[in-house]
């Protein structure tokens, strides 16, 4: 287990979680964003969230009175279980995390008045490449996951929702 702070954040990193570099830029444009928007009490689902750099980083930064809730999604149950121990080892009560492949794991989850995601713009790896726990959710063979998210995505928002990828 390993901790790295982002955005003030404490983020708990077990061996096969994988993060998100470019966050930063990702949570400052958002945040900016949402703030222009003069919108408060949102609920935001970050899909393909990772360890939940941008999901958290927008709570971090704007607070529960701009998100009333933050739900991350991630197919890559390592980066779920960093996810849940993040949202404890900080103490974010209006936070949770899902393992989800696209909307399929979220059951529980109502709509939501924002969903942001960074999924995967990569293809398929080579046959011969070693499945290992870091490229679980890591590509979209034929834009599969992208097809069905847009497909899916208008039914889990509010009538005036969005969607951002970043």
């Amino acid at each position: 287990m390993t901790v790295e702070e982002r955005f003030g954040i404490q983020f708990y990193l077990n061996p096969s979680a994988i993060t998100c570099d470019g966050s930063r830029a990702a949570v400052e444009g958002a945040s900016r964003r949402i703030i222009a928007s003069g919108r408060f009490g949102l609920d935001l689902l970050d899909m393909c969230s990772g360890v939940g750099t941008i999901g958290l980083g927008l709570l971090k930064r704007l607070g529960p009175n701009r998100l009333s809730s933050v739900s991350l999604a991630d197919i890559n149950v390592f980066n779920i279980l960093s996810a849940r121990e993040t949202i404890k080892l900080n103490g974010f009560v209006n936070a949770r995390a899902y393992v989800s492949d696209g909307f399929h794991g979220l059951h529980a989850l109502g709509p939501v008045d924002l969903a942001v995601g960074n999924p995967p713009h990569n293809p398929a790896p080579v046959l011969s490449q070693e499945m290992t726990p870091s490229l679980l959710g890591g590509f979209d063979s034929d834009w599969a996951f992208h097809k069905n998210f847009y497909s899916s995505v208008h039914s889990w928002l509010r009538p005036d929702g969005e969607t951002w990828l970043l």
